[in-house]
């Protein structure tokens, strides 16, 4: 009878500091840890990523037990594996017993901090500078276009903005980018009703966004965009309404506003009236009108 080795092999890579090989078969997740919910959508971004550049970060598992092993820290990684089509996972093997109880597992998820979004905007930022293209940063990223082109717009931006972030009062991404694009519009209105908020959440964008599109000044600033009296010239003109859909919603296309970039346009949705600068590829044109 052979007198199997592989103890050896485990026990050699485990103390060179090396992760082990581990079939995804041998991996068990734990029914017990705090964890319960997992974002589709983030899994699957996740996935994505590994394919393109593999596993950055190993797992954290158990002492293995009748040749399983039982996951201590990195479930998403995990499942994110699988449907990358993976058949083993790099896993390192604990050996302190204070990381062996679900408080350590909540301690873990509690203490990781990610990336701010204007620290994200800085870094496209330098890429942009060495030449990259914004869809390259993107894909290298994991992240979708709409979210690059977010975050651009929060590339050097106005006093106010950058305040409201460093006081933790706002970091949500999208809610930046649109008090970024309602500042464009009326500054003097974002300003003060954002100087005024207890909080900066949906219903807080949705009325602030009505608001600037009632402000006189809207697009004043740039010129793009003037109200006209009832009767005069502009009740003459006829213009051309591009109906679309974007991401599910339905918008117009703003003819007479510059896009801030080449294969941007801005668009203004039915249902709350907020304009936004969008890519272009991402609209689906349904219907051309006019009025």
């Amino acid at each position: 009878m052979a007198l199997d080795l592989g103890f050896l092999e485990t026990a050699a890579s485990a103390s060179s500091g090396s992760p082990l090989m581990v079939p995804l078969d041998s991996i068990l997740e734990d029914t017990d840890q705090p964890r319960t919910k997992f974002n589709e959508a983030s899994l699957a971004e996740l996935a994505n990523d590994i394919k393109t550049r593999g596993i950055l970060q190993p797992i954290v598992v158990l002492p293995p037990v009748n040749g399983q092993y039982k996951i201590l820290y990195g479930a998403r990684r995990l499942r994110a594996g699988l449907l990358a089509g993976l058949k083993e996972f790099p896993v390192f093997v604990a050996s302190d017993p204070r990381q062996f109880d679900s408080c350590a597992q909540v301690a873990e998820n509690r203490q990781r901090e990610s990336l701010t979004p204007l620290e994200e905007a800085g870094f496209i930022k330098k890429r942009l500078a060495a030449g990259e293209k914004a869809k390259e940063i993107g894909k290298n990223m994991g992240v979708s276009p709409t979210v690059v082109t977010m975050l651009c717009a929060l590339i050097e931006p106005p006093k106010f903005l950058l305040e409201l972030h460093e006081s933790g009062r706002c970091r949500s991404a999208d809610y930046l980018y649109r008090l970024r694009k309602l500042y464009e519009q009326s500054p003097d209105v974002v300003i003060e009703k954002v100087a005024a908020a207890e909080e900066i959440g949906k219903g807080f964008i949705e009325t602030l966004t009505a608001d600037v599109n009632a402000s006189p000044n809207i697009f004043n600033k740039t010129g793009n965009k003037k109200k006209t009296e009832p009767g005069g010239e502009g009740d003459k003109v006829k213009y051309n309404v591009i109906c679309l859909k974007y991401r599910k919603r339905t918008a117009q296309l703003v003819l007479n506003r510059r896009a801030t970039a080449v294969g941007l346009g801005w668009i203004c949705y039915d249902d709350d009236k907020f304009v936004d600068e969008v890519l272009l590829s991402d609209c689906v044109i349904e219907s051309l009108q006019q009025r």
